[in-house]
């Protein structure tokens, strides 16, 4: 595993069956020429890879096929891909853009959970099912913390004013103030 960097698989490769790279760490670089089948956790934690050019051909992509690919910047699924599965790209989390292939028709559960830095994914207009929590990192953390500041940002002035308060009755003829 160690001295692997880059596979290119035959082109008499159709499948590439569960956990078949599945820990590669140091594999940066994965040719699927006529792959039209990728099994469950086929891909899963190849943190160095940083490209992913999956094959027109390709029809079916497992479960976790390509979680914890950290360094994936984007990512185009081909158009006879009609499923994206639970986590298939979950904790990707370099990944900022996402191009769905036309003949996507439901993108399963976390998907593509904690993928922190997606900014932009193209949705085909044959999309009929987005799953729960397919995009949760934006909508649940990122998404959040930035309204969050945003309020913050907006109300700084209200929250650093000094308040009145009532003063105790020892301290007659005083004024009484609360700092923030």
């Amino acid at each position: 595993d160690q001295l692997v960097t880059e596979i290119t698989v035959p082109e008499n490769i159709k499948r590439i069956k569960d956990y078949a790279f599945s820990g590669a760490t140091s594999i940066t670089s994965i040719v699927l020429t006529s792959v039209t089948s990728i099994g469950e956790e086929a891909f899963y934690a190849c943190r160095r890879r940083k490209t992913l050019s999956l094959p027109e051909c390709l029809i079916e992509i497992g479960e976790n096929a390509f979680s914890y690919c950290t360094l994936l910047p984007s990512l185009a699924i081909p158009s006879q891909v009609k499923v994206i599965p639970s986590n298939a790209f979950g904790c990707c989390f370099s990944l900022t853009n996402v191009i769905l292939g036309e003949n996507v028709k439901t993108i399963e559960d976390n998907a593509f959970l904690k993928c922190y830095d997606l900014t932009t994914v193209t949705f085909p207009s044959n999309l009929k099912i987005i799953g729960k929590s397919a995009f949760e990192s934006y909508m649940c953390e990122t998404g959040l913390v930035l309204s969050e500041i945003s309020y913050m940002l907006k109300h700084v002035r209200k929250f650093s004013k000094e308040k009145t308060v009532l003063t105790p009755l020892a301290h007659f003829h005083s004024r009484s103030f609360k700092k923030p």
